[in-house]
Parts: C-alpha cells; sequence; structure tokens
C-alpha cells in the first residue's frame, strides 16, 4: 500500500511540473532536472492532446499518470527521478512523509523500559538471595549492545530514517547506510547474547540428564540464526 501511495505521489508530481512548463509557461528552475526526465514526460503530453487539460484534470488522470511512471522510471537513472521529484513534490499539494518525531520516540520510549527493567534485575541479584552468575553477565553485555543500538537508530533518524529518500542529499544517504550497518551488528550480536543468557539460564536452573543434552543444540541454532527469536 505505502508503495502504491508513493509512487502516486511520485506522478502527481511529474504532471503539476509539466503543466506550469507546457501549458501556463511560467519559470520553473529546471537545474535539477535531467534532460532524460524532460524528454520522457514531455513525450506523452505531446502525443495524447493533455495540453488542452486542466491542472485538476491531468492530477486524476491515471492514464498520463502510468505513461510518465513508466518512462522515467526505466529511462532515467535512481538519482535523476528522487532529484526530478524532490523539486516538483508539491507539485499537487502533497506534502513529503516525516515520522521522525514517532521514531525518535519509540526508540526512546523501548530503550528507556529495557533499562527498567534491566535496573530491577541487578537490584533482584544485589538485594535477594541469588548470586550473579554467568546469564546475567551475558544478559549486561547484551545490554551494553542495545545502547549502541540505540545510538545507532537515533543517528539513522537524523540521517533521514523516516522521510522520503528523495529529500535526502547523497551524503546523508551515504552516512545512514554506514550507522544502518553499525545497527544490524548490534542488534545480532545483541540478541545473541540474549539467546545465550536465556540458555545459560535454564541450563543453570534444571541440570537434569535429559535437559542437560539439550542446551547443545539449542546453542547451535541461537548462534547461528539469532535472527530467529
Amino acid at each position: 500500500m505505502t508503495t502504491k501511495r508513493n509512487s502516486r505521489r511520485f506522478i502527481l508530481a511529474l504532471i503539476y511540473y509539466l503543466l506550469v512548463i507546457e501549458v501556463l509557461g511560467l519559470p520553473v528552475n529546471t537545474e535539477e532536472v535531467s534532460k532524460c526526465v524532460m524528454d520522457c514526460i514531455s513525450h506523452p503530453f505531446d502525443q495524447t492532446g493533455y495540453i488542452n487539460e486542466s491542472h485538476n484534470s491531468l492530477c486524476r488522470d491515471k492514464g498520463f499518470q502510468v505513461r510518465a511512471h513508466r518512462c522515467v522510471v526505466q529511462d532515467c537513472t535512481v538519482i535523476e527521478t528522487f532529484r526530478f521529484i524532490n523539486s516538483t513534490n508539491s507539485a499537487c499539494g502533497i506534502s513529503n512523509i516525516d515520522n521522525r518525531y514517532v521514531l525518535r520516540t519509540t526508540t526512546i520510549a523501548v530503550s528507556v523500559l529495557a533499562a527498567f527493567f534491566l535496573a530491577i534485575r541487578v537490584v533482584s541479584k544485589i538485594t535477594g538471595p541469588l548470586s550473579w552468575g554467568a546469564d546475567d553477565t551475558l544478559l549486561a553485555l547484551s545490554s551494553a549492545l542495545a545502547i549502541s543500538l540505540s545510538i545507532s537508530t537515533i543517528q539513522m533518524i537524523h540521517w533521514g530514517l523516516g522521510r522520503n529518500i528523495w529529500v535526502l542529499t547523497e551524503h546523508q544517504i551515504t552516512t545512514f547506510f554506514k550507522f544502518l550497518v553499525v545497527n544490524e551488528y548490534s542488534y545480532l550480536l545483541s540478541l545473541s547474547l540474549i539467546k545465550a543468557s536465556i540458555l545459560v539460564f535454564f541450563y543453570v536452573s534444571s541440570r537434569t540428564l535429559n535437559f542437560a543434552k539439550l542446551p547443545g543444540g539449542l546453542w547451535a541454532t541461537s548462534l547461528s540464526r539469532p535472527h530467529s527469536l
């Protein structure tokens, strides 16, 4: 559904831009619009008689949308397309997506909640009858990696997560993917340690003969597919 909606946003921007140039003859800054895009969108406009249609009619015309969309996607580069969309996105009164506030709030809330439960566990180990064990150490290490995960997520939001990609610069996109790599590795290692902590907890809690044979297989599964939890 999101892809279909973004495609429609893209096409509506094309329609308005074309209307301004060909019909109204108003001056438009074309520095960010490549020759490929200009040639591509002008062809269906000239060949199908859209020059007599109004702005609103062009915005609603699915036939023109399909022709323009197909041509730009097939003949022009991704960067050319993104630059064009960025310069014409306000064409038919369309606003860009910006979910940074929601993502940032969710990330902080989840991080605070995780820290709260970790603090409860630490306090229970200090004040309770049970001593600090290997499972607690593994959980503490996973929490340290979770901090890295939260920080990298916040940085990803800063560099473009939650926004349309065509409003970002090449530097922002490159930096975003660098933090994405950090985020993925932090998630992978943190989840592996959490699984290891659970296995150690069960192993220590119940050392029966039958159960003692189980962790070997679970260890292999945990370390080979940490994303399966």
